[in-house]
């Protein structure tokens, strides 16, 4: 049912790496496989009573692909579509592999632990008639009168239920976030505004945010994304099963 893959995200929840020229010429040396450049940005803290914006750095592709981010108390690692389709982008599975690999280089240089980790995609279904998208939007709902005899061009449906899991030998509560949405505009695929009238799905499983104690190192890390792709795509086959 995937027709376009737009974007993969991991999260690691740790204490910034600073962007100074050793931390930057660090990184680059251990990610020279990937041929990655490195820019830099100012940042503002979220916490804090009188807070100053910061720089942080990126590593990043030349044709955007990968975009490692060292931002304030957190590493992002995403990886973009280049094309139309998303072809690039791969099996979640890979990627999840490939996050993992990201993760343990830089534990190698920077033996950090994390307190929160996290895993997100965002991918549009093949186009559908009009009536195959209200059916999906009915599966979704229980409209109120006006919407169910005036069936929304738009709609999006959220739902988020924490359940406990078991990774890194430790059990875990982990947020399972699916957001379901008919997007009816223009929608930027590879720098470029297309219309689209889609089904997007966007499915996000990150640890709690409730517990701050630093308790994932680089093996956790590894097990999670090992654990955390057949979780996503378990969830995204229960979607499709509900409403196809």
């Amino acid at each position: 049912m995937i027709d376009i893959k737009v974007r993969y995200q991991a999260a690691a929840f740790l204490p910034g790496i600073e962007a100074n020229s050793v931390n930057i010429s660090r990184m680059m040396e251990i990610f020279a496989d990937r041929r990655l450049l490195p820019t830099t940005q100012s940042e503002l803290p979220v916490a804090g009573p009188l807070p100053q914006m910061q720089v942080r750095f990126n590593l990043k592709s030349a044709n955007n692909e990968w975009d490692i981010h060292f931002g304030i108390d957190r590493i992002d690692i995403t990886k973009n579509a280049t094309d139309a389709k998303g072809d690039n982008l791969g099996a979640i599975e890979q990627f999840c592999a490939d996050v993992a690999d990201i993760f343990a280089k830089i534990s190698s240089k920077f033996p950090q632990q994390a307190n929160r980790i996290a895993l997100s995609s965002n991918v549009m279904l093949k186009e559908m008639k009009e009536n195959i998208l209200n059916d999906i939007y009915l599966k979704l709902f229980n409209p109120v009168k006006l919407y169910s005899e005036n069936t929304p061009a738009e709609w999006s449906s959220r739902a988020a239920a924490r359940i406990r899991k078991k990774t890194g030998g430790n059990e875990e509560i982990f947020n399972f976030v699916a957001d379901i949405s008919r997007i009816n505009g223009l929608i930027n695929i590879n720098q470029e505004a297309k219309p689209i009238d889609r089904v997007a799905i966007n499915i996000d499983v990150n640890s709690i945010s409730g517990n701050t104690a630093y308790r994932f190192a680089a093996k956790e890390v590894e097990d999670f994304y090992k654990n955390v792709s057949i979780w996503h795509n378990e969830l995204l086959n229960d979607i499709f099963d509900k409403i196809k």
